[in-house]
C-alpha cells in the first residue's frame, strides 16, 4: 500500500514537472503563441455542454494538455468532417460504417470465451488490462488471440479489461480524426458499470453499445465484483473529404505506434 501511494505521489509530481516545463518553456520561447493556443483551447473546450471547473483544470492543467496542443488541428479536423454528434447511435454513422462495425462485433463475440480466457491467464491482478488485436492498421501480435480481419473505417480493434472495482480520472482523448466504440462483451445488471462522457452517464446493461468524440472529457467505472470486458475499437471519422484523414491517419500511424505506450502507461498491455 505504501509503495502504491509512493508511486501514485511520484507520478503526479512527475505530471506536474513536464506540465511546468512545457509552460515555461513556452512562455519563454514563444510567447506569442499563449494567446493563440488560449482561443483554440476556449474554442476547443466550449464543445462541451457543461464547463466546470474540473474540465477547464484538467484541459488547461492536466492529462488534457495534448488534446490542447492539438486543438488547431483538431479544430480544421472538424472543418472537413461531417457532423460530430459527440455521443452517436449507430444510426447516425453511414450505413457502410454500420456493416463493418456490426460484422466486427458478431465475429468477436462469437468468440468472446476464448478472448476472455487469454486474458484472464495473462490479467493476474492488474488493474486495467489492454489486449490489441490491431492498432492504427497494425496487426498485433497474434500469438494470445488470432486475428486476421481487414477492415476499412475500423483502424484499431482491442479489449478493454476493468479488474473489480476499478475506474479512470475524467480524461481525455488527444487526436480527432478517429471515434471511439465500445461493445461490452459481459453486461452485468447493475448501474455501477458504466461510462460518463461529459455530464452524461451511459450504464452498459441499458445498451452494450457505445459510440463517442473520445476527445471530450470522458471516464469509465466498473464497482462491481466483476471483471468487465469492452470491445474497444476506433473508427475513422465520417468525413466530406475521406481520403484527407486516411492519409493524415497513415502519416500519424508511425508516431501512435511510437507513444502507445504513453497514452497506456496505468495499463497492463497483454502479450
Amino acid at each position: 500500500m505504501a509503495d502504491r501511494s509512493f508511486n501514485y505521489v511520484r507520478r503526479k509530481l512527475a505530471r506536474h514537472l513536464i506540465a511546468v516545463v512545457c509552460v515555461g518553456a513556452t512562455i519563454y520561447f514563444l510567447p506569442y503563441l499563449i494567446p493563440v493556443y488560449a482561443i483554440f483551447g476556449l474554442l476547443d473546450i466550449s464543445r462541451h455542454e457543461r464547463i466546470d471547473y474540473v474540465t477547464f483544470k484538467r484541459y488547461f492543467w492536466g492529462n488534457g494538455f495534448p488534446t490542447l496542443l492539438l486543438a488547431p488541428f483538431n479544430l480544421l479536423i472538424d472543418l472537413i468532417s461531417k457532423r460530430n454528434h459527440y455521443v452517436f447511435r449507430m444510426q447516425d454513422l453511414p450505413e457502410d460504417y454500420q456493416a463493418e462495425i456490426t460484422h466486427a462485433i458478431t465475429n468477436l463475440k462469437d468468440r468472446r470465451e476464448e478472448l476472455i480466457d487469454a486474458i484472464d491467464q495473462r490479467l493476474a491482478d492488474n488493474r486495467r488490462g489492454m489486449l490489441f488485436l490491431k492498432w492504427y492498421d497494425k496487426k498485433m501480435d497474434q500469438s494470445v488471440f488470432e486475428f486476421d480481419q481487414d477492415y476499412r473505417y475500423i483502424k484499431t480493434v482491442a479489449v478493454s479489461v476493468f479488474n473489480k472495482h476499478q475506474q479512470t480520472k475524467l480524461h481525455f482523448g488527444p487526436l480527432r480524426l478517429t471515434y471511439r466504440v465500445l461493445y461490452n462483451l459481459t453486461p452485468v445488471d447493475s448501474d455501477q458499470v458504466y461510462i460518463q462522457v461529459g455530464q452524461k452517464k451511459h450504464f452498459w446493461k441499458d445498451d452494450p453499445l457505445f459510440i463517442f468524440d473520445d476527445t471530450l472529457i470522458h471516464k469509465s467505472a466498473n464497482l462491481t465484483d466483476n471483471v468487465r470486458y469492452c470491445l474497444f475499437m476506433d473508427i475513422v471519422r465520417p468525413s466530406r473529404f475521406p481520403a484527407i484523414l486516411e492519409f493524415l491517419l497513415h502519416r500519424v500511424n508511425f508516431v501512435m505506434q511510437g507513444i502507445k505506450t504513453v497514452f497506456y502507461k496505468n495499463w497492463a498491455v497483454i502479450r
